[in-house]
């Protein structure tokens, strides 16, 4: 399973006018782009990956206001922020364009508010499972 975490890169320091007129033209083209030369779906995985943790931002005060709505992924890819659902709506989609199967797994993250013997829980995080090499 792959988890994307926020990661603080230069490249994350590029402008949105920036990725926004680099990339103008939709996902499926980013995702070319970002895989061209890449032969093995690991390594198309790995720049996936790469290139969203790199220009997004976890959006915090989304978090806060514990907004986990869905973004339309060309939204996440112009505003460069994101929580978790973000995130992992981008990577399906991207793996999609490269031929990746790509699926959200939604759970329960326990955090300073979760009572530890709390059994009645509402999911409240999402990640991605990958298929690789048929495996999961």
């Amino acid at each position: 399973m792959l988890l994307l975490c926020n990661s603080v890169n230069a490249l994350a320091q590029a402008s949105k006018a920036d990725i926004t007129a680099e990339y103008s033209d939709g996902i499926k083209s980013i995702t070319l782009k970002v895989i061209e030369n890449k032969t093995t779906d690991v390594a198309k995985l790995e720049a996936i990956h790469d290139w969203i943790v790199f220009r997004t931002e976890y959006d915090v005060e989304k978090f806060l206001n514990h907004d986990l709505s869905v973004p339309k992924n060309i939204e996440t890819i112009k505003g460069r922020l994101a929580v978790c659902t973000g995130y992992t709506e981008l990577m399906n989609e991207m793996c999609y364009w490269a031929g990746i199967k790509c699926i959200t797994i939604s759970g329960y993250a326990k955090n300073e508010n979760t009572d530890l013997g709390d059994k009645f829980y509402l999911d409240t995080h999402c990640w991605n499972a990958v298929l690789l090499n048929n495996q999961w």
